[in-house]
């Protein structure tokens, strides 16, 4: 069997040296954390606007939405509609 000669880095072409490539690769993995943590962040952000928005006021202990006062029990849905006035 012959043997296959190896080619050196130089002959292949320049290629970014190992360090660039982990500095790229690390710079891609802090984007991606920055990225979800933002999608988190926003994510609460809008649960909390939406509480409001709807009437509500939101529990930041309990991490809930709560309607009616801050004695009542936090609630998942929004408050059923009043009444029809009788005529």
């Amino acid at each position: 069997m012959a043997r296959r000669h190896r080619t050196q880095p130089s002959d292949a072409g320049p290629r970014p040296p190992r360090k660039r490539r982990l500095g790229l690769g690390m710079a891609a993995l802090a984007l991606v954390v920055v990225v979800l943590m933002g999608l988190q962040w926003y994510r609460g952000h809008q649960l909390v606007r939406s509480c409001t928005g709807n009437g509500g006021s939101w529990d930041a202990e309990r991490h809930a939405c709560t309607f009616g006062g801050p004695d009542r029990a936090p609630s998942s849905s929004t408050p059923a509609p009043p009444e029809p006035a009788q005529q």
